[in-house]
């Protein structure tokens, strides 16, 4: 008998064959200047692509500003369109389907990435981490400094660079978009009252602090359609200095929220580990809490996920699917992998944020005799 795990799931509109999903991964190999995408890329992707999955690629950003250090993609230029063409094209050439995460970094940015600006965020509140940043030209941590406060005037703006991004993914094939409203980043600094000190429309309750995802689902659906959106929230991680005073009440909430307002979204996307501290924090009492309460496909993406683990969170309905990381960075055949239970590549952690081929499209495909009862790769 197959494991629920290597079974078909629809996600919106389409179906893949098997329910592991290649997470976001922040792998710096866009051109510095211009934000675009290398043409290895599309290499990268399509080899990750070969077992007719779901990807989700690396947080790509909305605008200029919005982006946290060099080597990170955009999807706001013409020439950005360009190149993420090429990566859909080659996925789905493979068979695979595949969304651009996108977001803006508020706070987590530096003044000497921003051409002199001060971060932005919702409030006044800096991290309590270094950030990246550049010193004569080499980038290197730097000490975070305290974001200027959006106006209202500007969020609305910022609401807009997202709906622009997503009509740009699909104008470079993608099948849809996952809003990053996560791990401490723009929208996340709203969502949570540590960082969120506001008294306007965005700012006190619950339900304005859920104004700006909520109004950013609602913009983009608009133009797409809620089935080519999904959304990641990390409602206890601590990455990027976030907390908030009342977790569960403020997602159930959220979550509520976009049952009623959205139903038929792609997915909610469910990434809690703290890349600070090496480990998750989704324990199961709170993944039960957070399920109750959104009724539709929902992804799991905790650190470091065996095989074993997989199967185990799909075949007990803690999540629909899984998301995966560092083992898909080196192994990109990783879902036939799984299903065979065959010997993982190790990975080489100083690639990761690299700007070459290395440690990027060289990783190999594992080579046996043909087997009967596996799952195709390309």
């Amino acid at each position: 008998m197959v494991d629920k795990l290597f079974t078909p799931v629809t996600i919106g509109d389409f179906t893949v064959q098997h329910r592991i999903v290649m997470a976001p991964l922040t792998r710096c190999r866009a051109h510095l200047t211009t934000q675009v995408p290398k043409e290895f890329v599309a290499d990268y992707y399509a080899q990750r692509a070969s077992c007719q999955g779901f990807i989700i690629t690396e947080a790509t950003s909305v605008h200029k500003d919005a982006a946290p250090f060099e080597g990170t993609p955009g999807i706001y230029s013409e020439e950005q369109i360009l190149a993420w063409r090429e990566v859909t094209e080659r996925v789905h050439q493979n068979g695979g389907r595949i969304f651009t995460q996108i977001w803006h970094v508020g706070r987590t940015a530096h003044s000497s990435l921003l051409d002199g600006k001060q971060p932005v965020s919702s409030s006044a509140v800096k991290l309590f981490n270094s950030v990246l940043g550049k010193d004569k030209e080499a980038l290197g941590r730097r000490k975070s400094e305290v974001p200027r406060v959006l106006r209202e005037s500007e969020i609305r703006v910022i609401v807009n660079q997202f709906v622009i991004a997503a009509e740009n993914a699909i104008r470079a094939g993608f099948d849809g978009v996952e809003v990053h409203a996560a791990n401490g980043y723009l929208i996340d600094q709203f969502i949570r009252d540590g960082v969120n000190q506001r008294t306007d429309n965005y700012g006190g309750s619950i339900e304005k602090r859920c104004k700006l995802p909520l109004d950013i689902i609602g913009r983009i659906a608009e133009k797409l359609g809620n089935k080519r959106i999904g959304i990641r929230f990390s409602p206890f991680g601590t990455f990027n200095s976030m907390s908030d005073s009342d977790p569960i009440t403020l997602f159930s909430y959220l979550f509520q929220k976009l049952n009623e307002l959205y139903p038929d979204l792609a997915y909610i996307h469910l990434a809690d580990f703290n890349l600070d501290q090496d480990q998750h924090n989704l324990d199961d009492n709170r993944i039960e809490i957070i399920r109750k309460v959104w009724q539709g496909r929902c992804i799991m993406n905790l650190d470091r996920v065996t095989r074993q683990k997989a199967i185990e969170i799909i075949n007990e309905n803690k999540a629909d699917l899984v998301a995966i990381g560092r083992d898909f960075i080196s192994n990109p055949d990783l879902p036939k992998r799984f299903f065979d239970n065959l010997p993982l590549n190790e990975v080489d952690t100083t690639t990761f944020y690299t700007f070459g081929r290395k440690g990027y499209t060289d990783y190999p495909f594992y080579e046996y005799p043909k087997l009967e009862d596996t799952i195709e790769c390309k």
